[in-house]
């Protein structure tokens, strides 16, 4: 009786599950924090590319030390941007 109310069958499972539109756009504390993990992917990129671009300067071992610190930004960067928007849910993986 009430569950019809609460879930629209014409949604397809990427709008029901959709942070970004029913949540994140809507919440200035999630909505900061997106730009923030957007712009901090940027950063990572440029200081990769700086490590690579500068190694002969630095040395390789800061270079590589540059390039694992912004790959590790990035990756990390890349998961709470995701978890922002839109985070699937297979009810089998769920322990």
């Amino acid at each position: 009786l009430g569950g019809e109310y609460l879930v629209n069958r014409e949604m397809s499972k990427r709008q029901a599950l959709d942070r970004y539109e029913q949540h994140t756009r809507h919440c200035v504390h999630c909505s900061a924090a997106l730009r923030n993990f957007q712009l901090l992917k940027k950063v990572s990129v440029a200081v990769g590319a700086l490590s690579a671009v500068a190694a002969s300067f630095i040395g390789p071992l800061w270079a590589l030390a540059g390039l694992a610190i912004a790959f590790l930004t990035y990756t990390v960067s890349e998961r709470f941007e995701r978890r922002l928007t839109f985070t699937d849910y297979i009810h089998a993986h769920v322990p």
